[in-house]
């Protein structure tokens, strides 16, 4: 009840995964928990793992072996015990630290490791846990999966709230609210931010002459390659109509201008697919600060 009542106070799946690691941890008295999470169409699973008080989150194919061989399991339960089997950890050595003797993958809910996933606990010595543990763990296990899949599905309703709908980048409403928290920190820790903008060059002819269909291809093959080009730290975001503005965290002036020329070089020398079988010569002018 307990368990239940904290997790639904959870905001982010970083914080019901903390929380599902702390009950395992202390009722199985094992050194620590990783998740391996799906979403049932999974393309790409996602690992969490916790490191001191906080959770790394990252993300795996969804071919990695460790869930290939969970589904072909019947019971879909993987252990390994170095005292049995020294050689046998290569399945979970993505998950567990160096030092770990034990380790054993578990599903998250009944339907198995594609349903929601799967929690992998290790343990420096290797041990046995008691049946009426596993079936207590595994019922907040599910309490978890559920929790997982609603965080997911509020993940996905903040996305599109965030997202411009054309080019797939961040809208203006999130980088105005994200530039002030880039800007507050930046100061706060005394590190370096820069800012791009740019806008399409003679956007407005190019729809009177090709129409309205034919720059909104421009505008998301122009997004995708700015994608391509950033870090992950990295914010691009449509300013509106033609413009766009990048925020570029841990980047001193001089690093902003050579980005800023690469995409130029790159945009000047990409021919933009505007269907039919026609493409464009597009440019840009950019600023940076």
């Amino acid at each position: 009840i307990a368990f239940s009542r904290e997790l639904n106070s959870k905001k982010t799946i970083e914080e019901a995964v903390l929380l599902f690691s702390r009950y395992i941890g202390s009722l199985l008295e094992v050194d620590g928990v990783s998740l391996l999470l799906s979403d049932g169409d999974i393309k790409i699973a996602e690992v969490f793992q916790q490191c001191d008080k906080y959770v790394v989150r990252d993300e795996i194919s969804y071919l990695h072996p460790l869930l290939e061989a969970a589904r072909q399991d019947s019971d879909h339960i993987l252990v390994w015990n170095a005292a049995d089997d020294p050689e046998g950890r290569a399945l979970f050595d993505d998950f567990i630290p160096q030092d770990a003797r034990f380790a054993a993958a578990y599903p998250l809910m009944e339907g198995g490791v594609d349903e929601a996933g799967m929690y992998i606990i290790f343990n420096s010595y290797p041990m046995m846990i008691a049946p009426d543990l596993l079936e207590e763990v595994g019922f907040l296990a599910s309490h978890l999966g559920i929790d997982v899949q609603n965080l997911r599905y509020s993940e996905m309703l903040q996305e599109l709230a965030d997202t411009d709908g054309l080019t797939g980048l961040f809208n203006h409403r999130y980088f105005q609210q994200r530039l002030d928290q880039e800007i507050h920190r930046c100061s706060r820790y005394d590190r370096p931010l820069s800012l791009i903008m740019f806008d399409i060059d003679h956007f407005k002819r190019l729809n009177d002459t090709y129409g309205h269909p034919a720059g909104d291809a421009v505008l998301r093959e122009l997004s995708a390659l700015v994608s391509l080009s950033l870090r992950k730290i990295d914010v691009p975001a449509r300013y509106g109509g033609e413009e766009f503005v990048l925020i570029l965290p841990e980047t001193e002036k001089d690093g902003a201008v050579i980005l800023a020329e690469r995409l130029r070089e790159t945009v000047e020398k990409n021919a933009f697919n505007i269907g039919n079988g026609s493409r464009v010569d597009v440019t840009v002018s950019i600023g940076v600060s």
